[in-house]
């Protein structure tokens, strides 16, 4: 939900259209520069009421994944967009012709894409105008969809709000240098270039733990907040309702965090996944992925980017062991890791 990671400002995922092409992302920023090179398949676990994880047959060479309320995105290499899911308010419908994106987020039930021009297009819901892109709006350097809201970061350092909860009568008016958003609910993260973070909601600005020091990534869940630091460790902040503040004893290593409804996932440098909290759909119940890419948490599941074992580019292995997902669904997962460490 308002799914976020790390094709942010000024980290990248090489490679989202065409062989060797790398979307353009500030530079300026001094934060680990985390880059996925490899594009794989998708693999899902937890709630498949709507379907949300079952991804399209055959379908490859994905560079990016989003996990909506009840439904799932992902951009392929050459920029192409499919969704599947939960569509009742056409959050799945891709525009016809969408193409050159670059990200993709996907809030409760909309769907936001960037494309390589810095514009965005929207799609879904619209109750609340979260879809309604402002006009003019350019130089976006990524984007984040929450409950009813939408979040832009522009190549300046600066955010842009629309829609309902989060939105922009409350956001900090001396905000600059942020480098990475994250929405949720009705909450908005922003990281600054200096590790520190900032945050507000529809009723005004959030409390940030003091210790929230020497960040690299934030993520928003239902009504929680989670923060990776720049030693590996994840720190959550919320009423820890459904257990998401219970990180795991120990954890460390981690190079990206998600946070869901109620859960959070987290993709170690190994490219092993931890998840912890709300588990009623089997939405945190990770079994033996290896070699994964990237994780996003959405309502009541999960999904990754793990490497196409018919592809020896994307670290996939020929004869390799099959590993089912939750929901049964056999992939055939390499040992070796494609994941670099901060």
């Amino acid at each position: 939900m308002g799914i976020v990671f790390l094709i942010l400002g000024g980290w990248s995922i090489p490679g989202a259209w065409g062989q060797d092409s790398t979307p353009a992302r500030p530079t300026g920023f001094p934060l680990p520069q985390v880059q996925f090179t490899r594009s794989g398949i998708v693999a899902a676990w937890g709630g498949n009421t709507e379907g949300q994880t079952k991804p399209p047959p055959g379908l490859t060479k994905v560079v990016q994944v989003a996990a909506g309320g009840l439904h799932t995105v992902a951009v392929k290499r050459n920029g192409v967009v499919l969704a599947w899911g939960g569509n009742e308010h056409g959050q799945a419908d891709v525009p016809p012709g969408l193409d050159r994106v670059v990200q993709v987020s996907a809030g409760s039930s909309h769907t936001v894409a960037l494309k390589s021009d810095g514009t965005v297009v929207a799609w879904g819901d619209n109750s609340d105008g979260q879809t309604s892109v402002p006009e003019g709006l350019t130089d976006v350097v990524q984007i984040a969809a929450g409950g009813d809201q939408t979040v832009a970061l522009k190549s300046d350092g600066t955010v842009v709000v629309w829609g309902k909860g989060g939105e922009s009568t409350n956001l900090p008016s001396d905000l600059r240098g942020v480098v990475q958003i994250a929405t949720g609910g009705d909450q908005v993260l922003a990281l600054k270039v200096d590790g520190s973070v900032v945050g507000w909601n529809s009723r005004g600005p959030l409390e940030i733990p003091s210790d929230w020091k020497n960040v690299v990534q934030v993520a928003s869940g239902g009504d929680f907040t989670v923060a990776l630091k720049g030693d590996g460790t994840v720190a959550v902040n919320g009423p820890n309702l459904k257990n998401e503040a219970n990180v795991p004893q120990g954890l460390t290593d981690v190079v990206q965090v998600s946070a869901g409804d109620g859960h959070v996932v987290a993709l170690k440098a190994d490219g092993t996944v931890v998840a912890w909290g709300w588990n009623n759909f089997g939405q945190a119940s990770v079994l033996e992925l290896r070699g994964v890419m990237q994780v996003a948490a959405g309502g009541i599941h999960s999904v990754g980017i793990i490497p196409d074992p018919q592809v020896k580019d994307s670290g996939g292995e020929e004869g390799a062991n099959p590993v089912a997902t939750q929901n049964a669904v056999d992939n055939t997962l390499p040992v070796d890791t494609l994941i670099p460490s901060l």
